[in-house]
């Protein structure tokens, strides 16, 4: 039994690391600038419509000075709650 115990906390341990190196490696950048978001977003649309749906629908962002800045898991919630699918 102490032999089966030991095989099972090895095999834990060897998928634990498998899954933190996965997560690490999938997960991109929290943070994008306009062009990024344009190219993250299904559609890849304008600068304009952004700026729209910036103005008039409630779309997330952040602003440094001229720049705007967008939170990615704020975005995939924004898309979700409108009906936009990514």
């Amino acid at each position: 039994m102490p032999a089966i115990l030991a095989q099972l906390r090895d095999r834990i341990e060897e998928l634990t690391a498998m899954l933190e190196h996965t997560t690490a490696k999938a997960s991109p950048s929290e943070w994008m600038d306009i062009d990024e978001l344009r190219d993250y977003l299904p559609g890849h649309n304008a600068r304009c419509t952004i700026y729209q749906w910036i103005r008039y629908d409630g779309f997330p962002y952040y602003q440094n000075a001229k720049s705007y800045y967008f939170r990615r898991s704020e975005v995939d919630n924004w898309l979700i709650q409108n009906g936009r699918k990514r």
